[in-house]
Protein backbone atom coordinates (compact mmCIF):
# COMPACT_ATOMS: atom_id res chain seq x y z
CA UNK A 1 0.00 0.00 0.00
CA UNK A 2 1.00 3.72 -0.88
CA UNK A 3 1.88 5.25 2.28
CA UNK A 4 0.16 8.67 1.32
CA UNK A 5 -2.82 5.87 0.53
CA UNK A 6 -2.40 4.67 4.13
CA UNK A 7 -2.16 8.44 5.37
CA UNK A 8 -5.76 9.26 3.63
CA UNK A 9 -7.58 5.60 4.75
CA UNK A 10 -6.28 6.51 8.76
CA UNK A 11 -6.80 10.09 8.71
CA UNK A 12 -2.98 10.92 9.32
CA UNK A 13 -0.94 13.92 9.46
CA UNK A 14 2.29 12.68 6.54
CA UNK A 15 5.95 14.27 7.91
CA UNK A 16 8.95 13.19 6.00
CA UNK A 17 6.82 12.19 2.90
CA UNK A 18 8.57 10.53 -0.09
CA UNK A 19 7.11 8.04 -2.43
CA UNK A 20 7.18 4.64 -0.35
CA UNK A 21 4.88 1.25 -0.41
CA UNK A 22 4.42 -0.24 2.52
CA UNK A 23 4.44 -4.10 2.19
CA UNK A 24 3.53 -5.61 5.78
CA UNK A 25 3.25 -4.06 9.39
CA UNK A 26 5.68 -5.18 12.42
CA UNK A 27 7.42 -4.63 15.55
CA UNK A 28 9.68 -1.61 16.08
CA UNK A 29 11.92 -4.82 16.94
CA UNK A 30 11.68 -7.19 14.15
CA UNK A 31 10.92 -4.51 11.61
CA UNK A 32 12.48 -4.68 7.76
CA UNK A 33 12.48 -2.56 5.11
CA UNK A 34 9.07 -1.93 3.52
CA UNK A 35 7.48 -2.36 6.73
CA UNK A 36 5.34 -0.03 8.61
CA UNK A 37 5.45 0.21 12.41
CA UNK A 38 4.02 1.70 15.50
CA UNK A 39 5.25 4.11 18.31
CA UNK A 40 2.33 4.31 20.61
CA UNK A 41 4.27 6.16 23.43
CA UNK A 42 7.05 7.94 24.33
CA UNK A 43 9.05 4.72 25.92
CA UNK A 44 9.45 3.49 22.71
CA UNK A 45 10.82 6.45 21.03
CA UNK A 46 14.39 5.34 21.49
CA UNK A 47 13.74 1.71 19.83
CA UNK A 48 12.12 3.72 17.09
CA UNK A 49 15.42 5.28 16.70
CA UNK A 50 17.20 2.19 16.05
CA UNK A 51 14.56 0.28 14.03
CA UNK A 52 14.95 -0.72 10.53
CA UNK A 53 10.97 0.20 9.74
CA UNK A 54 10.71 2.21 6.19
CA UNK A 55 7.80 4.24 8.02
CA UNK A 56 6.26 5.12 11.73
CA UNK A 57 2.64 5.98 13.23
CA UNK A 58 3.20 7.61 15.64
CA UNK A 59 1.05 10.06 18.22
CA UNK A 60 3.30 12.83 17.49
CA UNK A 61 6.05 14.12 15.43
CA UNK A 62 9.48 13.26 16.39
CA UNK A 63 12.33 15.23 15.10
CA UNK A 64 15.02 13.13 15.61
CA UNK A 65 13.17 10.46 13.15
CA UNK A 66 14.14 11.05 9.83
CA UNK A 67 11.69 8.86 8.31
CA UNK A 68 8.43 9.41 6.96
CA UNK A 69 6.39 9.15 9.97
CA UNK A 70 2.18 9.49 10.10
CA UNK A 71 0.72 11.38 12.98
CA UNK A 72 -2.36 10.05 14.91
CA UNK A 73 -4.10 11.27 17.73
CA UNK A 74 -5.03 7.49 18.70
CA UNK A 75 -2.48 5.44 17.96
CA UNK A 76 -3.72 2.20 19.68
CA UNK A 77 -7.14 2.88 18.02
CA UNK A 78 -5.24 2.97 14.32
CA UNK A 79 -3.07 0.27 15.35
CA UNK A 80 -6.01 -1.97 15.29
CA UNK A 81 -7.51 -0.35 11.96
CA UNK A 82 -4.30 -0.71 9.93
CA UNK A 83 -4.02 -4.23 10.62
CA UNK A 84 -7.49 -5.26 9.43
CA UNK A 85 -6.13 -3.01 6.29
CA UNK A 86 -3.24 -5.41 5.93
CA UNK A 87 -4.59 -8.62 7.38
CA UNK A 88 -8.84 -8.45 6.67
CA UNK A 89 -11.03 -11.03 8.34
CA UNK A 90 -11.81 -13.71 6.48
CA UNK A 91 -14.19 -16.30 5.98
CA UNK A 92 -12.68 -19.61 7.34
CA UNK A 93 -12.69 -21.96 4.20
CA UNK A 94 -15.39 -25.47 4.55
CA UNK A 95 -13.16 -28.50 6.31
CA UNK A 96 -13.36 -31.31 3.62
CA UNK A 97 -10.62 -33.32 5.57
CA UNK A 98 -9.63 -33.69 9.07
CA UNK A 99 -5.93 -33.22 7.85
CA UNK A 100 -5.25 -31.23 4.47
CA UNK A 101 -3.38 -32.81 2.00
CA UNK A 102 -1.04 -29.73 2.41
CA UNK A 103 0.18 -31.18 5.92
CA UNK A 104 3.80 -32.51 5.86
CA UNK A 105 3.70 -36.12 8.36
CA UNK A 106 6.81 -37.82 9.02
CA UNK A 107 6.68 -41.59 8.61
CA UNK A 108 7.29 -42.59 12.24
CA UNK A 109 4.59 -39.60 13.82
CA UNK A 110 1.78 -40.87 15.32
CA UNK A 111 -1.60 -38.93 15.10
CA UNK A 112 -4.71 -40.05 17.29
CA UNK A 113 -8.63 -39.88 16.24
CA UNK A 114 -10.82 -37.24 16.01
CA UNK A 115 -7.80 -34.80 15.23
CA UNK A 116 -7.76 -31.95 13.27
CA UNK A 117 -4.35 -30.44 11.24
CA UNK A 118 -4.98 -27.58 8.77
CA UNK A 119 -3.13 -26.19 5.81
CA UNK A 120 0.82 -26.15 5.67
CA UNK A 121 1.45 -27.54 8.76
CA UNK A 122 4.82 -30.18 9.38
CA UNK A 123 5.30 -32.63 12.08
CA UNK A 124 8.23 -33.87 12.93
CA UNK A 125 10.06 -38.07 13.05
CA UNK A 126 8.99 -39.66 16.07
CA UNK A 127 6.66 -36.74 17.43
CA UNK A 128 3.34 -38.19 18.91
CA UNK A 129 0.01 -36.15 18.67
CA UNK A 130 -2.93 -37.64 20.94
CA UNK A 131 -6.73 -37.49 20.05
CA UNK A 132 -9.38 -34.52 20.08
CA UNK A 133 -6.23 -32.14 18.93
CA UNK A 134 -6.47 -28.57 16.72
CA UNK A 135 -3.68 -27.78 14.61
CA UNK A 136 -3.86 -24.83 12.49
CA UNK A 137 -2.20 -23.19 9.41
CA UNK A 138 1.62 -22.87 9.13
CA UNK A 139 2.04 -25.05 12.13
CA UNK A 140 5.83 -26.73 12.60
CA UNK A 141 6.17 -29.17 15.52
CA UNK A 142 9.48 -30.60 15.61
CA UNK A 143 11.09 -34.37 16.32
CA UNK A 144 10.28 -36.16 19.29
CA UNK A 145 7.08 -33.98 20.62
CA UNK A 146 4.17 -35.38 23.02
CA UNK A 147 1.12 -33.62 22.34
CA UNK A 148 -1.44 -34.54 25.29
CA UNK A 149 -5.26 -34.63 24.18
CA UNK A 150 -7.38 -31.93 24.11
CA UNK A 151 -4.43 -29.37 23.15
CA UNK A 152 -5.29 -26.66 20.85
CA UNK A 153 -2.86 -24.90 18.48
CA UNK A 154 -3.54 -22.19 16.44
CA UNK A 155 -2.09 -20.57 13.07
CA UNK A 156 1.72 -19.97 12.93
CA UNK A 157 3.10 -21.52 16.06
CA UNK A 158 6.25 -23.62 15.87
CA UNK A 159 6.93 -26.03 18.05
CA UNK A 160 10.32 -27.29 18.43
CA UNK A 161 12.17 -31.08 19.32
CA UNK A 162 11.26 -32.54 22.25
CA UNK A 163 8.64 -30.42 23.72
CA UNK A 164 5.96 -31.93 25.58
CA UNK A 165 2.30 -30.34 25.89
CA UNK A 166 0.25 -31.26 28.50
CA UNK A 167 -3.94 -32.26 27.63
CA UNK A 168 -5.96 -28.95 27.82
CA UNK A 169 -3.36 -26.45 26.84
CA UNK A 170 -4.29 -23.11 24.56
CA UNK A 171 -0.85 -21.97 22.54
CA UNK A 172 -1.33 -18.77 20.34
CA UNK A 173 -4.74 -17.97 21.36
CA UNK A 174 -5.20 -13.61 21.00
CA UNK A 175 -3.51 -11.37 23.55
CA UNK A 176 -6.02 -9.23 25.39
CA UNK A 177 -5.58 -6.25 23.69
CA UNK A 178 -8.29 -3.68 23.39
CA UNK A 179 -8.75 0.04 23.18
CA UNK A 180 -11.57 2.16 24.28
CA UNK A 181 -14.01 4.99 22.40
CA UNK A 182 -16.85 5.97 23.32
CA UNK A 183 -17.27 3.87 26.30
CA UNK A 184 -16.87 0.44 24.86
CA UNK A 185 -13.77 -1.52 24.46
CA UNK A 186 -12.63 -2.68 20.46
CA UNK A 187 -10.62 -5.58 19.76
CA UNK A 188 -6.92 -5.06 18.65
CA UNK A 189 -6.86 -8.11 16.07
CA UNK A 190 -3.48 -10.52 16.86
CA UNK A 191 -1.34 -11.54 14.09
CA UNK A 192 2.10 -12.58 15.52
CA UNK A 193 3.12 -16.19 16.28
CA UNK A 194 4.31 -18.03 19.41
CA UNK A 195 7.50 -19.70 19.10
CA UNK A 196 8.28 -22.90 21.81
CA UNK A 197 11.66 -23.84 21.41
CA UNK A 198 13.50 -27.40 22.47
CA UNK A 199 12.84 -29.57 25.51
CA UNK A 200 10.24 -27.38 26.63
CA UNK A 201 7.23 -28.62 29.06
CA UNK A 202 4.04 -26.89 29.59
CA UNK A 203 1.48 -28.30 31.97
CA UNK A 204 -2.25 -28.71 31.76
CA UNK A 205 -4.56 -26.06 31.07
CA UNK A 206 -1.58 -23.34 30.29
CA UNK A 207 -2.67 -20.90 28.09
CA UNK A 208 0.13 -18.95 25.88
CA UNK A 209 -0.85 -16.14 23.44
CA UNK A 210 -0.01 -14.98 20.37
CA UNK A 211 2.00 -11.77 19.64
CA UNK A 212 -0.15 -8.68 18.39
CA UNK A 213 2.67 -8.43 15.80
CA UNK A 214 5.79 -9.97 16.57
CA UNK A 215 6.62 -13.32 18.53
CA UNK A 216 5.54 -14.66 21.99
CA UNK A 217 8.93 -16.75 22.66
CA UNK A 218 9.37 -19.67 25.45
CA UNK A 219 13.41 -20.48 25.67
CA UNK A 220 14.77 -23.74 25.39
CA UNK A 221 14.97 -26.19 28.21
CA UNK A 222 12.60 -24.00 30.07
CA UNK A 223 9.26 -25.99 32.13
CA UNK A 224 5.65 -24.45 32.58
CA UNK A 225 3.32 -25.86 35.35
CA UNK A 226 -0.42 -26.21 35.01
CA UNK A 227 -2.72 -23.73 34.94
CA UNK A 228 -0.16 -20.45 33.73
CA UNK A 229 -1.36 -17.26 31.70
CA UNK A 230 1.44 -16.00 29.42
CA UNK A 231 0.06 -12.80 27.40
CA UNK A 232 1.40 -11.53 24.09
CA UNK A 233 4.71 -10.66 23.43
CA UNK A 234 6.25 -12.07 26.51
CA UNK A 235 9.74 -13.90 26.34
CA UNK A 236 10.83 -16.41 28.53
CA UNK A 237 14.32 -17.04 28.13
CA UNK A 238 16.01 -20.62 28.62
CA UNK A 239 15.71 -23.05 31.54
CA UNK A 240 13.09 -21.43 33.51
CA UNK A 241 10.62 -22.87 36.05
CA UNK A 242 7.27 -21.59 36.59
CA UNK A 243 4.95 -22.93 38.86
CA UNK A 244 1.11 -23.14 38.46
CA UNK A 245 -1.10 -20.65 38.55
CA UNK A 246 1.54 -17.64 37.45
CA UNK A 247 0.10 -14.61 35.57
CA UNK A 248 2.25 -12.41 32.94
CA UNK A 249 0.80 -9.50 31.10
CA UNK A 250 1.86 -8.56 27.57
CA UNK A 251 5.70 -7.40 27.23
CA UNK A 252 7.08 -9.42 30.23
CA UNK A 253 10.71 -10.20 29.19
CA UNK A 254 12.22 -13.21 31.85
CA UNK A 255 15.96 -13.91 31.32
CA UNK A 256 17.71 -17.47 32.08
CA UNK A 257 17.58 -19.64 34.78
CA UNK A 258 14.67 -17.64 36.54
CA UNK A 259 12.40 -19.15 38.79
CA UNK A 260 8.68 -18.27 39.53
CA UNK A 261 6.77 -19.43 42.30
CA UNK A 262 2.98 -20.28 42.87
CA UNK A 263 0.33 -17.51 42.01
CA UNK A 264 3.11 -14.60 41.22
CA UNK A 265 1.91 -11.99 38.75
CA UNK A 266 4.29 -10.50 36.64
CA UNK A 267 3.26 -7.02 35.03
CA UNK A 268 5.03 -5.76 32.02
CA UNK A 269 8.72 -6.37 33.84
CA UNK A 270 11.92 -7.26 32.97
CA UNK A 271 13.36 -9.99 34.98
CA UNK A 272 17.01 -10.76 35.35
CA UNK A 273 18.87 -14.40 34.98
CA UNK A 274 19.44 -16.33 37.85
CA UNK A 275 16.30 -14.58 39.95
CA UNK A 276 13.66 -16.40 42.33
CA UNK A 277 10.50 -15.05 42.49
CA UNK A 278 8.56 -16.23 45.77
CA UNK A 279 5.31 -17.41 45.73
CA UNK A 280 1.96 -15.13 45.20
CA UNK A 281 4.66 -12.08 44.72
CA UNK A 282 3.73 -8.99 42.35
CA UNK A 283 6.51 -8.27 40.42
CA UNK A 284 5.72 -4.70 39.05
CA UNK A 285 9.16 -3.33 37.97
CA UNK A 286 12.32 -4.79 36.71
CA UNK A 287 14.43 -7.29 38.59
CA UNK A 288 17.98 -6.98 38.66
CA UNK A 289 19.94 -10.91 38.09
CA UNK A 290 20.53 -13.13 40.86
CA UNK A 291 17.41 -11.36 42.95
CA UNK A 292 15.14 -13.05 45.49
CA UNK A 293 12.20 -10.76 45.50
CA UNK A 294 8.46 -12.04 47.68
CA UNK A 295 5.55 -9.55 48.51
CA UNK A 296 3.71 -7.08 46.92
CA UNK A 297 4.97 -5.05 45.27
CA UNK A 298 7.55 -7.56 45.40
CA UNK A 299 11.12 -6.37 46.45
CA UNK A 300 14.08 -7.86 48.35
CA UNK A 301 12.82 -11.33 50.19
CA UNK A 302 14.97 -10.46 53.49
CA UNK A 303 13.13 -7.27 53.95
CA UNK A 304 10.04 -8.94 53.42
CA UNK A 305 10.98 -11.37 56.10
CA UNK A 306 11.28 -8.24 58.55
CA UNK A 307 8.30 -6.33 57.70
CA UNK A 308 6.30 -8.92 58.27
CA UNK A 309 8.09 -10.22 61.92
CA UNK A 310 7.42 -6.49 62.56
CA UNK A 311 3.96 -5.75 61.67
CA UNK A 312 3.04 -9.36 63.35
CA UNK A 313 4.66 -8.26 66.72
CA UNK A 314 3.19 -4.95 66.68
CA UNK A 315 -0.02 -6.71 66.39
CA UNK A 316 0.65 -9.35 68.66
CA UNK A 317 1.67 -6.66 71.37
CA UNK A 318 -1.63 -5.03 70.84
CA UNK A 319 -3.70 -7.70 70.64
CA UNK A 320 -6.20 -8.14 74.25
Amino acid sequence: MNLSELALKINAKIVNEESLTIHSINTLEDAKPGDITFILDKKNIQKALDSKASAFITFKDIEKLKKPQLIVEKPRETLAAVILLFYPDLSEPNITDAISSSTSIEKTASIGPFTVIKDHTSIGHHTIIHNNISIGKNCKIGDHCIIHPNVTLYDNCHIGNNVIIHAGSTIGSDGFGYYQKEGRSYKIKHIGSVIIEDNVEIGANASIDRGCLGKTIIGSGSKIDNLVQIAHNTHIQSNCLIAAQVGFTGSCCVENNVSIGGQAGINSSNIGAYSIIAGKAGVTKTIKNKSFVSGFPAWDHYKELKKEAIVRKLIERKAP
